[in-house]
């Protein structure tokens, strides 16, 4: 994915969830104003749903896998939900982009089973010879 010009990547996560899937999320940091930045992502997130402003995200089925996206855009005194960066923003940021790309496995459909033993002695009860 392209990120908005002048991007200065400081800070990264790997989160392992207990059902075998992750989530990279990477903290960005630029001098230009939060809404140029947001600007800039709309024009280019088309794919995405914006759940917030300056907070957009797409979810992919395929493979036996949900694929996860998202962007936010805020700045450094506020920062949104969700995980925070273990280092400190760079001095004179002016915008925070935090990007999470992660995969999780889709549990399968459940198998359609036999009818109960009840519903099978129903059914041969009522079914006429």
């Amino acid at each position: 994915m392209e990120h908005f010009p002048g991007l200065t990547p400081f800070d990264t996560l790997r989160t392992h969830a207990a059902t075998g899937g992750h989530i990279t999320t990477t903290w960005f940091a630029t001098t230009s104003p939060p809404a140029e930045v947001s600007l800039w992502y709309e024009q280019r997130l088309g794919d995405h749903s914006l759940q917030a402003p300056g907070d957009w995200t797409r979810v992919e089925l395929g493979d036996g896998l949900r694929r996860l996206h998202g962007v936010t855009v805020h700045p450094p005194e506020a920062p949104p939900p969700g995980p925070r960066p273990a280092a400190p923003v760079p001095p004179a940021t002016r915008t925070v982009v935090r990007v999470d790309e992660g995969a999780f496995p889709v549990a399968p459909a459940a198998p359609v089973g036999r009818p109960s033993l009840l519903r099978r002695i129903r059914a041969r009860l009522t079914t006429p010879r």
